[in-house]
């Protein structure tokens, strides 16, 4: 539950930050952003089927952890690359991450479920689901501490006034605040 709120916060700030990103900290247009966000989609998809056959080889949760380890490594490339090959190589590792996390996180919540009624007895399906959802609405929550952080520590307000420090600001929302949401999610 939690950690999905933690997934889906720090992809939550990739997406609102990634032209900042790339406008601030690589200098770089917004065709070079929608290539980036391309290569992260079409290696998610790509390699989603082959992330299921490694959660029937290896298991569920083996599969999982590895998936956010591995966004994490993209995260932290990420926060270092200088140019659109960098980049692109990082968002290359944040699309598998991405697939391998999509082959397991519905599956993690059948688990849970299946795991309560072994134990209760009892299918209670709509009051996990329900639990699970109040969670994940705590995304809203830790996405606006991503921003209210950047805010505070490099003066970012908006695209407008992006502060004096718009590079290491857009690093920190894209890169580095997701990556310790990840490390979060690993844990947890």
């Amino acid at each position: 539950g939690i950690n999905n709120a933690f997934y889906m916060s720090a992809m939550s700030l990739v997406l609102a930050g990634m032209s900042f990103y790339t406008k601030y900290t690589l200098e770089l247009s917004g065709l070079e952003t929608t290539i980036m966000f391309a290569v992260v989609l079409l290696i998610a998809v790509v390699s989603i089927g082959i992330w299921a056959g490694q959660v029937r080889r290896l298991g569920l949760f083996p599969i999982w952890r590895g998936s956010i380890l591995l966004l994490v490594a993209g995260f932290l490339s990420l926060h270092f690359a200088t140019g659109l090959i960098s980049a692109i190589l990082c968002c290359i590792l944040i699309g598998l991450a991405y697939g391998g996390i999509l082959a397991t996180m519905d599956l993690l919540g059948a688990r849970v479920v299946d795991e309560d009624k072994a134990v209760s007895g009892m299918r209670r399906e709509g009051i996990i689901s329900n639990a699970l959802g109040f969670l994940n609405r705590l995304n809203g929550l830790f996405v606006s501490l991503g921003w209210f952080i950047m805010e505070r520590s490099f003066g970012f307000i908006s695209g407008e006034r992006p502060g004096p420090q718009p590079g290491a600001a857009s690093r920190f929302l894209t890169a580095t605040f997701p990556m310790i949401m990840m490390i979060f999610c690993f844990f947890s």
